[in-house]
């Protein structure tokens, strides 16, 4: 069990929280408009309501798309989030059998007010990549 005291954990993981539900709505609230995401490739997108797109789209091609979080470490403004992603492909989405994926990785929250400023993914996303481009799937 993890227990969270600062303000900017707590945002850190109910961007986590808001992510696993599916909600897209939710997960926009949680934004900074200046918001910027980083994939594990180092691609970035810049704005709210391009990540909120971006989220909606990739929730849809992997409706059941999961983070756990096994630890959490920060310093200042800056949460890391160490765990496990993991998602299938939607049926409509799958042109292949293989549908799932399991990866390791670390996220990067950096949090000001209350939002999140920059959400950076840190880890091995190759079996996510190899699974879109297997079923033709372009994000």
């Amino acid at each position: 069990m993890i227990i969270i005291k600062s303000e900017n954990a707590k945002t850190a993981l109910k961007f986590v929280e808001a992510i696993n539900s599916h909600s897209v709505k939710l997960i926009s609230t949680l934004l900074t408009e200046k918001h910027k995401f980083i994939d594990g490739l180092g691609k970035s997108i810049n704005g709210k309501e391009i990540a909120t797109e971006a989220w909606s789209k990739y929730l849809k091609v992997f409706p059941e798309y999961f983070i756990r979080i096994d630890e959490v470490i920060e310093k200042d403004n800056i949460v890391l989030l160490i765990g496990q992603a993991k998602g299938k492909l939607s049926e409509s989405a799958a042109k292949t059998k293989s549908r799932q994926f399991k990866v390791h990785a670390v996220w990067q929250a950096k949090v000001k007010n209350n939002l999140v400023a920059e959400w950076r993914i840190y880890g091995d996303n190759k079996p996510v990549y190899e699974l879109l481009a297997k079923n033709n799937i372009r994000l």
